[in-house]
């Protein structure tokens, strides 16, 4: 997991948070190893849902071949992002589209924003755009929290 946390903040910590890094180096150990953008594998489609207080996130993925892991990122302002689950990637040898799914349970933003990350075992990764959905009015956000014993 560290590994794909090095490789994270090194992606999006590149400049703006709408362009793509072209390489990324990941250090362990001593060791660096070189990930670039996977020019086969794209993400076609990239929604969010908000029902009943949860963000429900799909994504359709086109030629992903390689195994790997996808990483979730949230954020309340669209540019300061934070871990919130992964997900394993599964590659086949065949051109079918993937679709994967992601609940967020606890989007607590008027607007939160979403990205994806795949670091792949070629090794390569794929970075997705930012997408944004309204989500609860801020007077219920902030009475939500305050019943998670949150402030």
């Amino acid at each position: 997991m560290k590994k794909l946390f090095a490789i994270a903040c090194a992606v999006f910590l590149l400049g703006n948070t709408n362009a793509k890094a072209q390489l990324v180096y990941v250090s362990k150990g001593g060791d660096s190893t070189r990930y670039v953008e996977d020019s086969i594998a794209e993400i076609k489609l990239f929604t969010a849902t908000y029902n009943e207080g949860k963000v429900y996130l799909k994504w359709l993925v086109a030629n992903q071949h390689a195994d790997g892991t996808y990483i979730i990122f949230r954020s309340s302002d669209g540019k300061n992002f934070e871990t919130i689950g992964t997900k394993n990637g599964i590659g086949v040898p065949i051109s079918n589209d993937i679709a994967y799914y992601f609940t967020d349970e606890n989007p607590c933003a008027k607007t939160a924003y979403y990205k994806l990350l795949h670091i792949g075992s070629a090794p390569t990764y794929l970075l997705s755009e930012a997408i944004n959905i309204a989500t609860m009015p801020e007077e219920l956000c902030n009475t939500k929290n305050k019943q998670a014993g949150k402030y």
